[in-house]
C-alpha cells in the first residue's frame, strides 16, 4: 500500500531517507529539506523475523534501506533521494565486489539502485528518529490516535493550556488516512501531537525499555 504522508513534499525540495536497524527492528524516516532544515514526511518500522535478527549488522542495515525504499517507492519515483545511514560499510555498497554478496543482498542492491545510489554517513547520535523507529513495533496508528483523541477530550491539563494560553500553538489536526483529529502543537512548524500523561509514559517506555544492544541514550 502507499505510504501515508504527514505532509506533501514540496516540489524541488531535497528528499532524504534516514534508515537504521537494531537486532529486533528496522526503521526509517522520510524527510525533506526546506530552508536548510529537515522536516519529516513519513515514518516506517518493521519487526525482523527470527532469521533476519541473526543476520550480520551489514545485512540488517541493508535490509532497512531496501524495505524503506520499497515502502516509499511511490514517493521516490522520479525524485533524487539521498540515503543517510550510521553504518559506514553501507557507503561502499555500490562499489564493492558483488561476488562477495549472497543473491538476496544483490537483489536488494539492484532494487535500491533503481531509485538511488547516493548513500551518505550520518553520526549515530544525529540519526535519532530512524533509530527510534528501528526500536519500536509497527504501531496501529489509527487506533493509537483514536485513543489519544479520546484521552485529550478529558485531560484537564490540556484544557487549562487551551484556556489560559501558553507558548504552545495548539490546534486540532486530522490525521492523514483517518477520520480522527488530535490536538497538536504547531509552534515549531511541525505538528506534534499533545500527549496526555498515559501516552507520555507509553512513549517513554517504547523508546527506553526495548532491547537494543549498544543503544545510544535518548533525551
Amino acid at each position: 500500500s502507499n505510504a501515508t504522508l504527514l505532509q506533501h513534499p514540496i516540489g524541488g525540495a531535497p528528499l532524504a531517507l534516514f534508515t537504521d536497524a537494531s537486532s529486533i527492528h528496522i526503521g526509517s524516516c522520510l524527510q525533506q529539506q526546506v530552508d536548510g532544515e529537515w522536516f519529516p514526511l513519513a515514518f516506517f518500522s518493521k519487526k525482523l523475523s527470527s532469521q533476519q535478527a541473526q543476520w550480520p549488522a551489514y545485512y540488517r542495515e541493508l535490509l532497512a534501506v531496501y524495505e524503506s525504499v520499497q515502502h516509499f517507492r511511490h514517493v521516490l519515483e522520479a525524485q533524487h533521494v539521498t540515503i543517510f545511514t550510521d553504518h559506514k560499510p553501507l557507503l561502499y555498497a555500490f562499489v564493492q565486489r558483488r561476488e562477495k554478496l549472497p543473491p538476496a543482498q544483490l537483489n536488494q542492491l539492484s532494487f535500491i539502485s533503481q531509485f538511488t545510489t547516493d548513500i551518505k554517513y550520518i553520526k549515530g547520535e544525529d540519526n535519532v528518529v530512524a533509530d527510534a523507529m528501528s526500536r519500536v513495533d509497527a504501531i496501529a496508528l489509527e487506533q493509537d490516535f483514536e485513543a489519544l483523541a479520546t484521552s485529550q477530550e478529558t485531560d484537564q491539563e490540556l484544557a487549562d493550556l487551551i484556556k489560559q494560553g501558553s507558548s504552545l500553538q495548539l490546534t486540532k489536526i486530522i490525521i492523514p488516512g483517518t477520520n480522527t483529529s488530535v490536538t497538536c502543537d504547531v509552534s515549531t512548524g511541525k505538528p506534534r501531537p499533545y500527549l496526555t500523561p498515559p501516552f507520555r509514559k507509553a512513549a517513554f517506555n517504547k523508546l527506553h525499555n526495548l532491547s537494543h544492544p549498544g543503544a545510544r541514550a535518548t533525551t
